[in-house]
């Protein structure tokens, strides 16, 4: 992984006052490379999201909500860029590098400064399942968390039955640690448990030897 275009003091990082991560960052990996999302990139990410969209209905309803047509997805990248500017959303557009097609999302959100814990939240185009890229991916996002953010840990919450996304938290080093009963509502309004899954730095290293 290869970081460009990044600065982050973190000697002088204080939760109170979050570090400035220039939106230019780039992470890279053997097949895959990580930029942050931009309006710029409105009509990919919509393409995306519209061919995906019965298989994010459940997990992402408020992306799907923001994304209806190209302008609202401007709109909604305009947004992450603005959370992105005061550190408290962190997103990421996943590209192959072999063609440069956009297969991917991935953010870092609610993140607690003080305590060094963030929620992280992904997927992965249907056409591209299965090969790794997205376990490559989220290796990226770990790795620069916890180096380079200072972040003490990382969870992702799970609706339980979707067997991709746990295996793919597995993967990354994460474990089941609790589940919330009735805490997310879907696109439909139905209110669905959550699992939460959690790494630690020793967890994360295991899985990557």
């Amino acid at each position: 992984m290869t970081d460009t275009g990044f600065f982050c003091d973190l000697s002088r990082m204080n939760p109170d006052n979050p570090p400035h991560i220039r939106h230019s960052i780039v992470l890279t990996s053997k097949r895959v490379t990580l930029i942050p999302s931009s309006p710029d990139h409105a009509d990919v990410f919509f393409n995306l999201i519209k061919s995906n969209k019965n298989r994010l209905l459940d997990s992402f309803p408020i992306l799907i909500s923001k994304t209806q047509t190209p302008a609202m997805t401007q709109g909604f990248l305009k947004s992450r860029l603005f959370e992105w500017e005061e550190s408290s959303i962190f997103s990421f557009l996943v590209k192959l590098n072999s063609d440069h097609n956009l297969i991917g999302y991935i953010t870092v959100k609610s993140i607690n400064w003080k305590s060094g814990l963030a929620e992280l939240a992904y997927f992965i185009d249907s056409n591209h399942e299965g090969k790794g890229y997205i376990k490559e991916s989220i290796n990226c996002i770990i790795t620069w968390s916890f180096n380079d953010l200072n972040l003490k840990s990382l969870y992702v919450r799970i609706i339980p039955g979707n067997e991709p996304s746990k295996q793919v938290a597995i993967r990354n080093g994460f474990k089941w640690k609790t589940r919330h009963d009735f805490e997310f509502r879907t696109s439909t309004g139905e209110l669905v448990n959550l699992d939460y899954y959690f790494p630690d730095r020793k967890d994360f290293d295991s899985s990557q030897k």
